[in-house]
């Protein structure tokens, strides 16, 4: 293959490269504190911001945890966390007990909404202030481009190793 593969692509295909690769390597450091002591990291934040954004929904947590791209175990472990800190409430769908319905408390409203213009000033202004000339068409059409590219990589993902040797020259 072409090393110039990216086309006129290479200037966005960079960016995100490196935004992927700055997020893998400080997201083990990301934790918002929630009390004296008691901290979440970015996945228990995006999951329970996911809740409140989705709190009439019922959604499945299989289904959640897909559209956000965690793998289920832990996502499950999260969820375990969040209802132990008082951000959640589990309830069974009414006529089936294996149905559960996730709700945010009153605590994690008041907690997230405390919490998130700060974040939102800090970390996504800048970017939706670079994004500010695009139209709602156009933000749509990058959203779905986004999201083909890791549906195409999660698919990508799955498919077994190939491994391929190749000899070793001594020095």
């Amino acid at each position: 293959m072409d090393y110039r593969w990216m086309g006129r692509y290479r200037a966005l295909v960079s960016a995100l490269a490196r935004h992927v690769n700055t997020i893998d390597k400080i997201k083990a450091n990301f934790q918002t504190e929630i009390s004296d002591g008691v901290y979440i990291d970015h996945l228990t934040w995006q999951i329970m911001e996911y809740f409140i954004e989705h709190h009439s929904n019922t959604c499945n947590m299989i289904d959640i945890a897909a559209r956000l791209g965690i793998p289920q175990s832990s996502f499950s472990k999260k969820v375990k966390l969040l209802k132990q800190y008082g951000f959640i409430e589990r309830f069974h769908a009414e006529g089936n007990k294996k149905e559960i319905i996730v709700r945010p408390t009153d605590r994690a409203m008041q907690f997230y909404t405390q919490n998130t213009a700060d974040n939102v000033r800090k970390l996504f202004q800048p970017f939706f202030d670079k994004l500010e000339g695009f139209s709602d068409e156009q933000i749509a059409a990058m959203a779905e481009a986004l999201n083909t590219l890791t549906d195409t990589c999660e698919a990508k993902g799955t498919e077994p190793d190939k491994v391929r040797l190749v000899p070793v020259e001594n020095a």
